[in-house]
């Protein structure tokens, strides 16, 4: 609770007013949809699940680790994280680096998070559309072939 000469400063870390943004609104706005595709039978309520699991696992080691880095304790090791990532838990861990700040500003460390995003990201197309041509056609509009 704030009293009457306190404002609001979003850049403020320390106080209750944390600025949401994309790291936080495209993971939620990503499990909403798998939720509505499970709902439909678009895809099965166990690919909802694993993300779901998954991104609290990546969300905790995330965590962990930061409070780890804080302590001066052993960490976890960057190749850890990015498996998460890549096994579906990237949301939490976009979730993570907004709201714990970490990791969201290492560059070498973004690019290999990125990478992982994508490879989850053409995984989970190819189960929506079990056809792999479509995934090739995909990846060539992407890249611009």
């Amino acid at each position: 609770m704030t009293n009457g000469n306190q404002k609001f400063d979003p850049k403020n870390r320390n106080g209750r007013w944390i600025k949401l943004g994309p790291r936080v609104y495209i993971p939620c706005v990503f499990m909403a949809g798998l939720a509505i595709a499970s709902a439909t039978g678009l895809t099965s309520w166990i690919i909802f699940g694993v993300y779901g699991v998954a991104s609290l696992l990546t969300f905790g080691a995330y965590f962990i680790d930061k409070a780890a880095a804080k302590a001066g304790r052993w960490r976890t090791p960057e190749k850890s994280l990015h498996m998460l990532s890549l096994i579906g838990g990237w949301p939490g861990a976009m979730v993570a680096q907004q709201l714990i700040r970490h990791k969201s500003s290492k560059a070498s460390f973004q690019v290999v998070f990125w990478i992982t995003v994508v490879l989850n990201s053409v995984v989970l197309i190819w189960t929506f559309t079990y056809d792999p041509e479509t995934i090739g056609k995909l990846i060539k509009s992407a890249i611009g072939v």
